[in-house]
């Protein structure tokens, strides 16, 4: 078995993850499990992650963890990657797990990424819901929307939650930002309850707090643009 180990490591390392799923799934089938090790499901959840078997990666992903959380490092660079490349799915179902653990470096990098990845997953979905005029026409696909896009407030409330200056420095901003359209997103605009309002508002607050005015030009127009229209719709 520990040659099977040794060959999906060396497969993994040279990129080939068929042949490092396969190598992992006979060392598997063969090893003792008291034998087997962290670094073990973590190379092969990160085979068939990149063999798109996500579901049963983020599986091995989350023994390996468990069992070694050193190993998150090696979780958030794959994630980065995933991300840069547009695999958005995959980036966040591996940014979730690292969120988990509020004594990583990673922490707050990855509930940013794992709100934002999971407000542009909403938004697609909630498009896909919908006719050329803007009525629903698959309901359990607009649900799936909301459910992404209220998964996405919750971890972007990490970070207006933070209280360290590092996570709001770099990540506040965009993160109000992402979690207004998040709200907007999955407001009704025939009767809007108006969620996203208060959250425009204070990232308004933010943005001229800091004087950043110029460099966040662009969200700012959207937060006044929002709010008008929140007030237009009430006749305000």
């Amino acid at each position: 078995p520990k040659i099977y180990r040794y060959l999906g490591y060396m497969a993994f390392r040279d990129k080939d993850y068929v042949k490092s799923g396969e190598y992992l799934t006979q060392m598997f089938s063969k090893m003792e499990a008291s034998r087997v090790i962290p670094l073990d499901y973590m190379y092969a959840g990160l085979s068939d992650v990149a063999n798109n078997k996500l579901s049963t990666g983020i599986v091995n992903i989350q023994k390996a963890i468990d069992a070694d959380k050193e190993l998150l490092a090696e979780v958030a660079n794959v994630a980065f990657v995933k991300y840069q490349d547009k695999e958005t799915e995959t980036a966040v179902a591996l940014f979730e797990i690292i969120a988990k653990y509020p004594d990583t470096d990673y922490y707050y990098d990855s509930n940013y990424y794992s709100g934002e990845g999971s407000y542009l997953i909403g938004f697609k979905e909630d498009a896909a819901s919908k006719d050329e005029e803007g009525a629903i026409k698959d309901q359990a696909l607009k649900d799936k929307a909301n459910a992404s896009l209220a998964k996405a407030q919750t971890y972007l409330s990490v970070i207006e939650n933070a209280t360290k200056p590092e996570p709001l420095e770099k990540y506040l901003i965009p993160a109000l930002y992402y979690k207004g359209f998040s709200a907007l997103t999955a407001d009704n605009l025939e009767n809007p309850k108006g969620d996203f309002v208060g959250i425009f508002q204070k990232l308004i607050t933010t943005i001229n707090a800091k004087g950043t005015q110029e460099a966040n030009k662009a969200y700012l127009t959207d937060a006044y643009t929002y709010i008008g229209l929140f007030h237009y719709l009430k006749s305000d």
